[in-house]
């Protein structure tokens, strides 16, 4: 969320200064945009995003617990970071020093969690790729060195037990005081992490209710304090109304994530890579599916993308699907990306999401100073929600050769493709982030699919790929990719041909009608193709999936043989999850409380199932290689 905070100010104070703020963020906007849009050939490096939560596992009490020590994994590495620097250069401090340019560590939303990422970019060759899962083994070693031998840096996209306490039956109001205490308790210590929080209730002016569609079983309680009912009942407990609520912002970005983001060539390529990696979300989202409990219970869903949502949704009620300033749709903060921006010939009219909320005077004066519409229209979007983040150096006025007014609004924005100019001074390029993954259990399956959408990134620059379908088909492909196995069970709207077809193709399509450009396919047809052997990988009438089409592209670019050996046993990863023969982390987790002891039928996942759950997911991330079930098709 990036901004940097110091003496934060309230939501009231933003919204008596937002609408000079915006002018200035505007200003900025455009010389930004002015001194960089003419940037080119800078090189594919990217890097990738990982968050930890910190678990004890208490042998003797079989209990699992999540570990407030933030500040001191932090203070530790940077105390330690310090020595090693005033230290007489040896052998061996020359190569601690090595060790740890490697990684960069950093504090987020929780007291629990630390992020990480690699001290440097990843470079643009395949041999780079090749250091993806080491380097991400190295951040968590390093971790592991600052805590206690019985406590774990973890890759869990939720933590199971989260906010549950006495699972079994009613809880009275103390009770869940108590317990909310103890989970805002949980939240960095950072400022700007409790303004943030603070700032999203002030505006949304309505207790957070998250409403988390419960997977009923034989002996599911009809209700208690976590378990309601839409019409508040206390219907038959199998209804499909019944929902597990969650009031804390933890809930939704106290979890763990994986992200990737990629340096463009330039500002073209950079807007084309947004607009084709933006249909590819969903299907990631549903191979990726690693959340199918929450606050000790088993939940009808898979992903957390909703959640994390609607956590961070700061909307008052009568704002929610309904028309905002400019008496357009005012969507919520964390979402699908707003518009497609790519001056793409193949991109229609049709695709786009319309109506969209935008300030008008900002993308009145963009596009006076020579922006295009569709990039206007897509900053002018983000200029149009206030900032959640700003300190009272913020209110002062601000030259248009900084970003920090701009930054408040850039920042406060988290569609599941960003866009990102290049920060001023600096000698980095346009970027997008891919932001819709959830975090695996191990570093091998999280370097896979990080390796893999750099692939799929390199193949959709150098084929020229168009994955163009409506925006609103996306949003029903994202709600999908929610549903409990949606990656066996589910199919997805995806477009039928992605190699280039031409200039006269492309006016052969603009005839088409868009519904006939795109058809449902299951993630298996998308990811491993219907393409027969031997057949050519521009014939229409199959579909030559995802993965044939980058191990096509690995091989015409001429990859060493060991090398491609390498990289074939991560894409084996995403092969496997498709098809059905490797299962995702959210299959595994129910499966492992399905066939637990303890477990009653009753959608609750007690403290004992938790910490042996945990204890066996902490051996499988020390391990090389995923062991037991979630490697089996049976």
């Amino acid at each position: 969320m990036g901004v940097p905070v110091n003496d934060t100010i309230s939501w009231q104070r933003i919204t008596k200064s937002v609408d000079r703020v915006r002018k200035s963020a505007t200003e900025q906007l455009i010389h930004l945009w002015s001194q960089n849009k003419g940037l080119d050939d800078y090189p594919a490096y990217w890097g990738d995003e990982l968050e930890y939560c910190i678990v004890k596992l208490d042998q003797q009490t079989r209990v699992a617990n999540l570990v407030p020590c933030q500040d001191d994994i932090l203070n530790a590495v940077e105390h330690h970071c310090n020595t090693i620097a005033r230290s007489e250069d040896s052998v061996e401090v020359l190569s601690e020093k090595k060790e740890y340019e490697q990684l960069t560590l950093q504090p987020e939303f929780a007291k629990y969690m630390v992020e990480s990422t690699p001290g440097t970019p990843y470079g643009g060759g395949m041999e780079d790729l090749l250091s993806v899962e080491s380097n991400m083994r190295h951040r968590r070693s390093t971790i592991q060195k600052y805590i206690q031998p019985d406590e774990s840096p973890m890759t869990l996209s939720m933590f199971p037990n989260l906010g549950a306490t006495d699972l079994v039956g009613e809880k009275n109001s103390n009770q869940t005081a108590a317990k909310k205490s103890q989970l805002d308790a949980l939240m960095s210590d950072r400022e700007r992490y409790h303004a943030l929080h603070d700032n999203v209730c002030a505006h949304r002016q309505q207790k957070l209710d998250i409403k988390v569609p419960i997977f009923c079983d034989q002996n599911t309680p009809s209700q208690t304090h976590d378990i309601k009912h839409l019409n508040g009942s206390r219907g038959h407990h199998r209804s499909s109304s019944s929902y597990i609520s969650l009031d804390n912002m933890l809930y939704g970005v106290g979890g763990c994530g994986l992200q990737v983001t990629f340096q463009a060539k330039n500002i073209v390529e950079a807007r084309m890579l947004h607009d084709q990696l933006c249909p590819i979300g969903p299907i990631m989202l549903a191979l990726t599916a690693a959340t199918p409990i929450y606050k000790g219970y088993l939940a009808d869903t898979d992903v957390r993308w909703n959640q994390a949502a609607a956590a961070s949704d700061d909307r008052p009620e009568e704002e929610r699907g309904k028309a905002g300033r400019s008496g357009h749709y005012t969507s919520p903060r964390w979402s699908l990306a707003s518009s497609f921006i790519a001056e793409d010939p193949r991109l229609r009219p049709e695709y786009q999401k319309t109506p969209l909320e935008v300030d008008e005077d900002s993308k009145t004066k963009l596009e006076d100073a020579g922006m295009d519409p569709l990039l206007s229209t897509h900053f002018a979007h983000v200029l149009s929600a206030s900032p959640l983040l700003m300190t009272e150096g913020d209110l002062q006025s601000s030259p248009e050769t900084d970003t920090n007014h701009f930054d408040s609004f850039s920042s406060s924005v988290w569609p599941h493709i960003r866009f990102k100019p290049p920060p001023p001074g600096s000698d980095i390029g346009w970027r997008v982030e891919f932001r819709p993954m959830e975090i695996q259990i191990t570093d091998f399956e999280n370097a896979a699919f990080s390796i893999f959408m750099t692939l799929l990134r390199r193949a959709i620059t150098h084929y020229n790929l168009n994955f163009y379908i409506p925006l609103d088909r996306i949003e029903v492909n994202m709600e999908r990719a929610h549903h409990r196995d949606a990656v066996r069970e589910e199919v997805f709207f995806f477009r039928k041909e992605v190699y280039p077809t031409g200039i006269a193709g492309h006016e052969r399509l603009h005839q088409i009608p868009v519904d006939q450009e795109y058809k449902e396919m299951t993630i298996n047809e998308i990811m491993n193709g219907t393409m027969p052997a031997g057949q050519s990988p521009n014939d229409a009438a199959h579909f030559p999936g995802l993965i044939p089409i980058v191990k096509r592209y690995i091989k015409e670019s001429n990859t060493d043989v060991s090398v491609e050996s390498k990289l074939s046993e991560y894409l084996d990863v995403l092969e496997g999850r498709a098809s059905g023969r490797l299962w995702t982390a959210a299959r595994w987790m129910r499966s492992f409380v399905h066939t637990h002891d303890s477990y009653g039928r009753d959608s609750t996942v007690g403290e004992v199932i938790c910490y042996d759950m945990i204890t066996a997911m902490s051996a499988m991330a020390k391990s090389r290689r995923n062991v037991g079930p979630m490697f089996s098709s049976n």
